[in-house]
């Protein structure tokens, strides 16, 4: 609704996040308390700079300068130069106005030029002051700024107070948009790093399925990141390897079971383990099966014998005389290929 009643002053904009902004402001001042009897409303002018803005809190220090003229007194007059610096609270409430509020402390160089108690002064004051305001944008570069600001500091022993209401306009050196863009590639590119490494860690640690999970994060950042692609390719393989194993040993196809656990737990844990199990299970059917091969070798059945010594080293690899009698039953099977 502002945008639309005030085109030619409100821009929308981005966050100010990350911008740096110096500008200058002034507006009347009305003292308080003690001194608002002996002074009259006067002027501030000054300039502020604010470093750092994030989406919470903004730095800003200023300069500034305040002039009072003494009741009952056309010479004489008051000066009070303050410097200071601050931490104010900052919230982009729309893309147009921009509410900040907080505290800052301050440093003042106060002087009497006149008459003012039968005497003149020249002294140095620490003091603060509470703020509250907005920013408003007009372009890419320039904003307006509105607020109201109360102060306090010592002045021969009495409490100086006064109220500020100030405008201003200031300059956007530096937009935060693209910067925000630039880091976001780059903790786009971190993120993708930290969780390739973490896949590549996983998968050598033959932990594929949770490599894979990670390889697929990557993939959403970045489909083209490194060897991403390929790695899932392979997390692919030894997880359909170990899903077909699973089955056969379900419907009780023990031995396909064993060749597939072999194959998958080269790169998987979890089928090394599976593989342990079924080998166990099995243990018990090595004697049968390594004596029904040797009888069919005596026998001249090679064929058979072979089959029979390759499920006893499925069960257990290292039995020497299945290995023995497998590799006799192979070179007397070639050799009768061969004559016929």
């Amino acid at each position: 609704m502002i945008t639309n009643c005030f085109p030619a002053i409100v821009y929308a904009t981005e966050n100010l996040s990350r911008s740096t902004v110096w500008g200058v402001y002034g507006g009347p001042s009305f003292p308080g308390g003690y001194y608002e009897q002996k002074l009259n409303a006067g002027i501030s002018a000054g300039t502020f700079f604010i470093p750092y803005i994030s989406s919470l809190y903004m730095i800003e220090g200023n300069l500034a300068a305040s002039y009072y003229t003494i009741q009952g007194s056309d010479e004489s007059v008051l000066y009070d130069v303050h410097t200071g610096a601050g931490i104010l609270l900052y919230y982009p409430l729309f893309s147009f106005l921009m509410p900040y509020g907080g505290a800052s402390l301050s440093v003042h160089y106060v002087r009497f030029k006149g008459d003012l108690s039968g005497g003149s002064e020249d002294t140095w004051k620490p003091g603060y002051f509470i703020k509250a305001g907005a920013l408003i944008p007009c372009s890419e570069k320039i904003l307006f700024r509105i607020g109201a600001e109360y102060g306090e500091h010592d002045l021969s022993d009495k409490t100086f107070r006064t109220v500020q209401f100030t405008g201003g306009i200031a300059y956007r050196f530096r937009s935060g948009a693209p910067d925000d863009e630039k880091t976001g590639e780059v903790l786009q590119g971190k993120e993708a790093e930290r969780l390739y490494r973490k896949g590549v860690e996983e998968f050598n640690a033959r932990n594929p399925l949770r490599a894979e999970g990670y390889f697929r994060k990557v993939m959403n950042i970045r489909n083209d990141y490194k060897d991403t692609a390929q790695y899932i390719a392979k997390t692919e393989g030894i997880r359909n390897t170990y899903n077909n194993a699973v089955a056969e040993e379900t419907n009780g196809h023990l031995f396909p079971a064993l060749e597939k656990y072999i194959v998958a737990a080269r790169d998987m844990k979890d089928a090394e383990g599976k593989l342990f199990e079924l080998r166990r299970k099995l243990a018990y059917l090595v004697p049968v099966m390594e004596k029904n091969g040797i009888h069919a070798y005596q026998a001249g059945n090679y064929r058979s014998c072979i089959d029979e010594m390759k499920k006893v080293l499925l069960v257990s690899p290292e039995r020497r005389n299945a290995i023995l009698y497998l590799q006799r039953a192979a070179k007397h099977q070639r050799a009768l290929e061969r004559l016929q």
